[in-house]
């Protein structure tokens, strides 16, 4: 009864503005561009937050902007600001250093001894006129490169979108808030990448559709797409996020062009039922795309140092609707017993060896991945307390000790894992294969999701291609010295099962897929001691040929090798 009214007033708040709007919006009726704004709604959805309530800074006009209160004192940046800075002000009057950037106006309008005037644009593309600079250099010459704590607003008229690409999580994770207008969204998958992208470190705290530009009309006329909009966003690790599900726009808006209404948009949890109705759900309505989005290809290819080749597939039903019963489960254990179990081929050996050393016997286990019974089933074979699978396409599996859950209730799950193991999984994270969001890092976080929630010393056996770098869009990564390295910082190796001799000499593309024993280090300060600790002992044993059934030193030493000389340049 209650949503009904809820959305009785949206559609009253909906067609009053198609009465009173000067402008009349285009309506769009193609499956794509319905399916685009239903992903579109999922990444830019807004959230309220536990620790602090939000407050509009600036006038009750264009210039202002809700956001979680920021307190006073602190850096902010503030990237294009015409004439008109309000928000710069207020944030200098409540003791903020404000670094202010715009080449298209001589000097500051908002005199103030705590705002400083730089003459430039920012921008991130390959050639830079001689009045633009690069954000991130930007902060190393202010002397705010080790702030972790700025908050940045940026209104550049299109050039967000180059500064979003060009930044990795870790240069994104300085800003506690970012407060962004989006200029030319329209239906343009390479911005949406990027919106799912902020998604990872950041959550959206407000969302307002700018009344300035186009406005396009979709679904019964009653859900709205604009290509200008405002987002304010605040980093995940600072805040406990609970979905808002008030009217939007709210009291706190206003219209950034007074003599016209506010774009309606409405309650966030009943559009995206609707769009769950309407089956346009946001990870699986749209096609992968065939090529590398351009805006994102030098952060896929890191700057070209990886390989491409094009091995493409469109696998978003792949594990859907994966059902194991009990049966099943019985008939996997038999064939383990025999060892006629068929599933990895002869990879399935690397775990025999593998989980013989590292037992997980009466541990609680995460899995990353499943489109059948195995590395589950295969932990329960050798008696894991309790096994929880996480996938994108939640399977129903009948065991008592397995508990599948999608990435979101992962994280509000609260529990940490003595094991993990992800086998034929991360290396296809971010390429959109599976109707997963297309993010250059997401293998990257896949890890980082990894070191979250294993338990301090804990244990991971992650099973990805290596071999020459190479992505081979959009089916998989293949790891060599040049990503390896990245994949594994904050983790030892401390094994490696392998079925082949030699992986790094492969022909490019060829996949060749051992078996790692990670252990969990990010809080070691003797990391790189124990890495070459590690690797002297790998060449001891490759010396006096210690390997055991499929365990590989040689393998090992090569890749501590790589991730020693990766230190070693960082360090230079």
């Amino acid at each position: 009864m209650l949503n009904d009214k809820r959305r009785l007033y949206a559609v009253r708040q909906h067609k009053a503005f198609i009465k009173t709007s000067p402008y009349k919006p285009r309506v769009i009726t193609a499956k794509f561009a319905k399916a685009f704004i239903g992903r579109f709604l999922q990444a830019i959805r807004p959230y309220d937050a536990a620790e602090s309530p939000k407050v509009r800074l600036g006038p009750h006009c264009d210039g202002g902007y809700v956001m979680l209160d920021p307190g006073r004192g602190g850096v902010a940046y503030s990237l294009g600001i015409s004439t008109y800075a309000p928000w710069d002000m207020e944030m200098a009057e409540r003791g903020f250093k404000v670094h202010q950037y715009d080449a298209s106006i001589a000097d500051t309008p908002t005199p103030h001894h705590n705002i400083i005037f730089h003459p430039y644009f920012i921008m991130d593309r390959d050639e830079l006129p001689d009045n633009a600079r690069r954000l991130l250099p930007e902060l190393t010459a202010n002397g705010d490169w080790n702030q972790k704590d700025i908050i940045l607003q940026i209104d550049v008229e299109g050039a967000e979108w180059e500064i979003f690409a060009a930044m990795g999580e870790r240069a994104l994770n300085k800003f506690r808030q970012i407060i962004v207008e989006f200029h030319g969204l329209e239906f343009n998958m390479e911005k949406l990448a990027i919106l799912e992208k902020l998604r990872v470190t950041h959550t959206p705290v407000h969302v307002h559709y700018n009344n300035c530009g186009q406005t396009f009309q979709s679904i019964n006329n009653f859900i709205y797409h604009p290509k200008l909009l405002e987002i304010s966003y605040a980093r995940n690790e600072d805040y406990t996020f609970t979905p808002c599900n008030n009217y939007f726009p709210t009291p706190m808006d206003a219209p950034n062009v007074q003599d016209k209404p506010d774009v309606p948009i409405g309650f966030f949890d009943i559009l995206l039922d609707d769009f769950n109705v309407h089956a346009f759900s946001a990870q699986n309505s749209l096609n992968p795309p065939i090529n590398i989005p351009e805006a994102l290809y030098n952060s896929f290819t890191m700057n070209g140092k990886v390989r491409v080749e094009h091995l493409y597939f469109d696998e978003r039903t792949f594990g859907k609707n994966v059902h194991i019963s009990q049966r099943d489960y019985e008939k996997v254990f038999n064939a383990l017993e025999d060892k006629s179990f068929k599933y990895y081929g002869d990879e399935v050996k690397t775990f025999y060896d593998a989980l013989e050393d590292y037992s997980v016997s009466g541990k609680r286990v995460l899995v990353w991945g499943l489109a059948g019974c195995n590395c589950e089933a295969i932990a329960l074979w050798k008696n894991a307390a309790e096994v929880y699978v996480v996938d994108y396409n939640k399977p129903i599996c009948e065991h008592e000790r397995v508990r599948t859950l999608t990435h979101e209730e992962l994280q509000h799950l609260g529990v940490q894992f003595d094991f993990a193991i992800s086998f034929s999984s991360f290396e296809h994270d971010g390429l959109g294969r599976y109707g997963d969001p297309v993010n250059p890092d997401g293998d990257l976080l896949a890890m980082e999701e990894a070191e979250r929630y294993l338990k301090d010393d804990g244990i991971l056996l992650l099973g990805v291609p290596l071999g020459p770098d190479c992505l081979c869009w959009n089916a998989h990564r293949i790891y060599g010295h040049v990503r390896l390295p990245l994949l594994l910082r904050n983790w030892l190796p401390l094994d490696v099962y392998s079925t082949y001799s030699s992986v790094f000499d492969a022909p490019h593309g060829e996949v060749r897929q051992p078996l790692l024993a990670l252990k969990k280090c990010v809080a070691d300060r003797h990391y790189a001691d124990l890495i070459i600790d590690r690797f002297k002992s790998s060449l001891s044993s490759v010396s006096r040929r210690k390997d055991c059934g499929t365990k590989n030193e040689k393998i090992l030493g090569q890749i501590l090798e790589f991730m020693l000389l990766d230190r070693l340049n960082s360090s230079l």
